[in-house]
């Protein structure tokens, strides 16, 4: 084991998974931040915590827009409040996407379509994404459906959150050798080259 690099430290990652089907869907969030992201010093995007610039609208309950879209199936109408209620929480799931470095995605059998949106957005911004697979690693359709490279999909999808924990250690501590296009943010400043172009560069300005 080489000595820890921390690599990792001052990143962030977005909690995806589903929210509506869940019955807990804030409490693997919660623990996952307080027992791995935290330590790590890693930031997370929980689209469940709302800052307070947010509407009023878009801190609704989620059931509270699923009864609304029943409504909608049942009597073709949908209020206009309750409509942009809904379209500014997709906008913020999306901006703390783009925001983050890195992707975890919770992923049993009950999935919503936010969650396969959140996911195509960090595949095609090439960002690391963590696949949390409980009901078993049978999804291999996921790096079809989204283009994932297979070998790096079953790199990156774990049964277990301890596997993912101990997966996520070894990036932080360098001792996990990663996709370096994905990973670039734990890597180019790092990198030796980088470094001595770098420093390369400060001389010849001071010089200057």
């Amino acid at each position: 084991m080489s000595e820890s690099l921390n690599k990792l430290r001052g990143t962030s990652a977005y909690l995806a998974g589903p929210v509506d089907h869940a019955e807990n869907p804030n409490g693997w969030r919660s623990v996952i931040t307080k027992d791995l992201l935290d330590p790590l010093g890693i930031k997370a995007y929980n689209p469940l915590v709302k800052p307070s610039w947010l509407s009023k609208r878009a801190k609704l309950d989620p059931k509270i827009y699923m009864d609304d879209m029943k409504a909608l199936v049942t009597e073709g109408y949908l209020s206009h409040d309750v409509w942009n209620g809904m379209r500014e929480i997709r906008d913020f799931c999306k901006r703390q996407v783009n925001a983050a470095d890195f992707v975890i995605v919770h992923h049993p059998k009950k999935f919503t379509t936010g969650t396969f949106e959140e996911i195509k957005i960090a595949v095609d911004a090439l960002k690391p994404i963590l696949f949390h697979l409980p009901d078993g690693l049978a999804s291999t359709w996921l790096p079809v459906q989204y283009t994932i490279d297979p070998a790096d999909f079953a790199k990156n999808a774990f049964q277990t959150w301890e596997e993912l924990y101990a997966y996520l250690a070894r990036v932080d501590s360098g001792d996990e050798k990663v996709n370096n296009f994905r990973w670039i943010f734990a890597n180019y400043h790092s990198d030796p080259d980088v470094k001595e172009q770098h420093e390369a560069t400060i001389n010849e300005q001071v010089r200057a």
